[in-house]
């Protein structure tokens, strides 16, 4: 609790911390990162469920879920290939607001 009063009582001072352009893509690429680690977790999930549920001799109707499983896998790992580039943008969009803001 004393730590919430004593930012209070920077902010009244006047003092304001900014994220600096190397915390930010710190940030950037730990979100990257995990977004990619969630995506391979829920790959290794799908692949560890789908064989619990083969007992019943459906194997062409196995075969399509897993394939469906795949590559909903694809998509989201392509979205975070797509989400990357832009965090980056973004970071370097931050950094050079931030020095524009100093000068």
């Amino acid at each position: 609790m004393s730590s919430v009063f004593r930012a209070g009582n920077q902010l009244s001072s006047g003092s304001v911390s900014f994220v600096t352009r190397r915390t930010a893509l710190t940030i950037a690429v730990a979100t990257a990162f995990g977004a990619a680690a969630l995506a391979l977790a829920a790959g290794i999930a799908i692949g560890l469920h789908w064989p619990a549920h083969g007992g019943s001799g459906d194997q062409a109707a196995n075969r399509v879920e897993h394939d469906y499983a795949i590559d909903q896998l694809g998509k989201l790992n392509a979205s975070v290939a797509q989400i990357e580039p832009r965090i980056a943008r973004l970071t370097m969009q931050v950094g050079a607001c931030a020095i524009s803001k100093h000068v």
